[in-house]
């Protein structure tokens, strides 16, 4: 039985990372779910495309009294928690940023590769838009749950909403790796206030 799920596992793992093929189109959904956001893969670490950008999740709280709080970078938290110890729980919860990023946003690459890539027909067959907006819905939800996870490690106020951004810090060119005056560019991508739910502390 374990050597079954070993097989299946490392399987699932292969579409995810592997080229857009038909069989990864078919089984996408299924795939992405299993995956994101503790087994996310891919292959950026290498050339030719090596990781572009870093993702960092920050979250704002309004209280009850309706007082608004500044952002709050939960990402580099655990990041310093699992540099420290990388044999930690540390270890997954550092990696669930650019899961829920990889989840929300990595539709959209997937579906201008494949209109691209397949006929009109073949693209009508293999894409449901109904499908992938559910599955990015729930990605989104996540998101939420990973932030509201954290308001009890920031604040000890009664919190009423909570609103998430996602900040992506682009990498500084290797051709600008000596220049002190360089400056990072940053993309925000904010999303709207919600309702805050308790969710257990992954702390």
């Amino acid at each position: 039985m374990l050597s079954l799920y070993t097989i299946i596992h490392f399987l699932i793992l292969f579409l995810h990372t592997g080229p857009i093929n038909p069989v990864y189109a078919k089984y996408r959904i299924a795939v992405e779910k299993y995956v994101n956001p503790l087994l996310t893969q891919n292959w950026n670490l290498f050339a030719p495309d090596p990781v572009e950008e870093t993702q960092n999740i920050l979250i704002q709280y309004r209280t009850s009294t309706n007082d608004t709080s500044d952002w709050y970078n939960i990402s580099e938290s655990l990041i310093e928690s699992n540099q420290s110890n990388i044999i930690s729980p540390y270890n997954k919860a550092a990696r669930i940023p650019s899961g829920l990023y990889f989840g929300i946003f990595k539709e959209n690459e997937l579906i201008a590769q494949m209109e691209e890539n397949t006929s009109e027909e073949e693209f009508d067959q293999a894409i449901n838009m109904s499908k992938i907006e559910e599955s990015r819905l729930k990605q989104v939800d996540l998101l939420y749950r990973f932030a509201n996870s954290a308001i009890p490690l920031i604040t000890n106020e009664e919190v009423k909403e909570v609103k998430v951004k996602i900040m992506n810090v682009k990498a500084v060119p290797f051709s600008e790796r000596h220049n002190p005056d360089y400056k990072q560019k940053i993309e925000n991508l904010e999303f709207e206030w919600k309702e805050y739910f308790p969710v257990l502390s992954f702390s």
